[in-house]
């Protein structure tokens, strides 16, 4: 318990210091988990946010490679369609812009160029259930991190955050 109030403490006192992005997909109909419309809206916010902060990454070289994203939720998700769908936007909005190197395939290539910068993330959630009603609530939490691969130097990052509800007493089956 002690533990349980001790991270509470911390995910509250870390809300305080930051204004993460709240993802404007409308709650779920009896779902916890990551819905694909999360997914859509925060790589939208994402490449809106990294753009707007970031117009020195015009030119320069980035991998995204679900490798260096971790899922330490309860969510039962497959990483790559996260991943990929984050390349694919931010590859969309930049225009040229940028340039994003394929992990997956520097090895078929006769001289793989090399990258500026690496995308990593993190997934974590917390479960808590409503012992009088029932309520079943997942908060989920999507950090993601630009850094320089020379310097290991963190020039962006940013979170995202899923707060789902599902009322009802589960079902008890004996």
């Amino acid at each position: 318990m002690k533990i349980f109030c001790f991270f509470l403490f911390i995910v509250v006192l870390h809300a305080c210091n930051n204004s993460p992005i709240k993802t404007n997909s409308p709650p779920s109909n009896g779902h916890l988990g990551v819905d694909p419309e999360a997914i859509v809206d925060m790589a939208n916010q994402m490449v809106q946010s990294l753009l707007d902060a970031m117009p020195e990454l015009e030119g320069k070289r980035i991998i995204i490679d679900a490798k260096y994203f971790i899922n330490e939720s309860s969510n039962i998700l497959n990483k790559n369609l996260i991943v990929d769908k984050i390349r694919i936007e931010l590859h969309k909005v930049a225009r040229g812009k940028l340039q994003f190197i394929s992990a997956k395939h520097q090895d078929k290539t006769e001289t793989p160029l090399s990258a500026h910068y690496r995308f990593s993330g993190k997934i974590n959630s917390m479960d808590m259930i409503d012992s009088k009603t029932g309520a079943r609530r997942r908060y989920t939490q999507i950090a993601v991190e630009l850094f320089d691969l020379v310097t290991s130097v963190s020039v962006w990052e940013d979170i995202y955050e899923l707060d789902r509800v599902k009322t009802g007493m589960p079902k008890v089956y004996r």
